[in-house]
């Protein structure tokens, strides 16, 4: 990427996933040359679908979903055929499996070479055994910056973006699982292990994060901001933030910026707990 960086210090295990909705029998499916989806943004390209039916003689039906709670909502409302497959993440999954409206799915069908194995493992689309649901996409739910601005090297501190001196230069993913987890990191929790007892130190350290942010908003919003210069960093949403970006006619910035100097002792003694074991990474 010319300018552009995504840090990845959370797990690439962040995955979107496809699964299919039930079909009570084969007649439930109206039409073996149409696949009708429910879909985010970012799937409807016709340079990608093109290929995939012309390769599989079938047209591509979609419709976007504009938040990941109405899905159920969509569905509920449908006869069994009206949908083929839902593409929506990890946090609907084990609900819509639970109520009877994904239909299970053969691992053999679905080859993993090529897969990291933490996005690959079948337990992630499994409910009670059962798999209902593959990886789509995945990508990195970190840190994203502008290099001509903020240095890779601050940035590898992951106590970095709570400092007084990035004050308004912040967006935030609106997404809770990467905004939390990466502040859990930040006090050293791990977060698949979070209850409640960590509620109010998790709520601290966000409401001390979120003053230094300018912009709180959805993936197409922060992306903007980072790519018209409003931010230099964006929070939470790393590779999938920065994907695009510097391509077609995009604002380019210029040159990495350059390594800083390392904090003195009495500069790090504000900035909150060390980072844990493993929590960095180089970047993308």
């Amino acid at each position: 990427m010319s300018g552009w960086s995504g840090h990845g210090l959370l797990s690439a295990a962040t995955a979107v996933l496809l699964a299919t909705t039930p079909l009570a029998c084969p007649a439930a499916h109206a039409r073996d040359d149409v696949l009708n989806i429910l879909t985010s943004c970012d799937h409807e390209d016709p340079e990608l679908l093109r290929p995939f039916e012309r390769d599989n003689a079938v047209q591509v039906h979609f419709r976007d979903i504009d938040t990941v709670d109405s899905v159920m909502s969509i569905i509920q409302q449908a006869q069994p055929g009206d949908w083929d497959l839902v593409v929506t993440d990890e946090t609907v999954l084990m609900p819509m499996a639970r109520s009877g409206m994904l239909a299970p799915l053969n691992a053999s069908d679905f080859p993993t070479t090529g897969i990291p194995a933490a996005v690959a493992d079948p337990r992630a689309g499994s409910y009670d055994n059962v798999l209902y649901a593959v990886p789509e996409k995945f990508g990195y739910f970190a840190l994203a910056f502008d290099q001509a601005r903020v240095s890779a090297q601050a940035l590898s501190d992951i106590n970095e973006i709570w400092k007084p001196q990035y004050q308004g230069r912040l967006a935030i993913y609106d997404s809770y699982l990467p905004g939390i987890s990466y502040v859990a990191l930040s006090l050293g929790k791990d977060p698949s292990q979070l209850d409640e007892a960590d509620l109010p130190a998790l709520h601290d350290r966000l409401v001390a994060l979120k003053a230094n942010a300018s912009v709180v908003g959805d993936m197409a919003t922060t992306q903007q901001a980072l790519a018209d210069g409003q931010v230099d960093i964006v929070v939470g949403g790393g590779a999938w933030t920065t994907a695009g970006i510097g391509n077609d006619g995009m604002v380019q910035k210029g040159e990495p910026a350059p390594a800083t100097p390392q904090d003195s002792d009495d500069d790090d003694a504000d900035d909150g707990p060390p980072p844990p074991p493993g929590a960095h990474s180089p970047a993308t």
